[in-house]
């Protein structure tokens, strides 16, 4: 296996699809602001045979660099009593779930320093969630080497905590 090192100038490859989150994290260095979320990076998925799939995943850390213009919408809304199976209540999951990241130029007149590209990831778990924000450039840099496995999500054993360079 090989460890996961990706940064924009393979966006187009990059499919953050179904890539579940586990946190957020801002990081100041001086004057520029960085956006760090802690990912599980599905870098393949294979139908196997028997209709299921086989992925190959790595926790992961996905960093914007020098992020301007920032804006976070995350709503689960109030909880709700699930009457099936089980008649849990359902509240505040935390769970964030990506459904789709896009690029587009960056037009805001105040900021014409051609290095900074639009970013916007948009997340089906919290329903219409999204994050959209200017930034320099983006990585995302695995934190083990690829491993395969049945599932999408690795069990919090197979994680790493994500460390935070000072």
């Amino acid at each position: 296996m090989s460890k996961l090192e990706i940064d924009s100038s393979a966006f187009d490859q990059v499919d953050l699809h179904d890539v579940d989150v586990y946190g957020f994290f801002l990081q100041r260095r001086g004057s520029e602001i960085s956006l760090i979320l802690d990912i599980d990076y599905l870098a393949e998925w294979t139908l196997l045979a028997n209709n299921h799939f086989e992925y190959l995943v790595a926790p992961a850390a996905l960093t914007f660099l020098d992020v301007v213009d920032l804006q976070i919408h995350l709503d689960w809304g109030p909880s709700l009593r699930k009457e099936e199976p089980y008649g849990v209540m359902d509240n505040f999951s935390g769970e964030i779930s990506i459904y789709d990241f896009r690029r587009s130029a960056y037009t805001d007149p105040i900021y014409t320093e051609q290095s900074y590209l639009r970013y916007e990831l948009n997340f089906s778990v919290p329903l219409d969630g999204r994050i959209s924000l200017g930034a320099k450039d983006f990585t995302i840099v695995g934190r083990q080497d690829l491993i395969r496995s049945e599932h999408r999500n690795l069990d919090p054993d197979q994680r790493p905590p994500l460390i935070l360079g000072g």
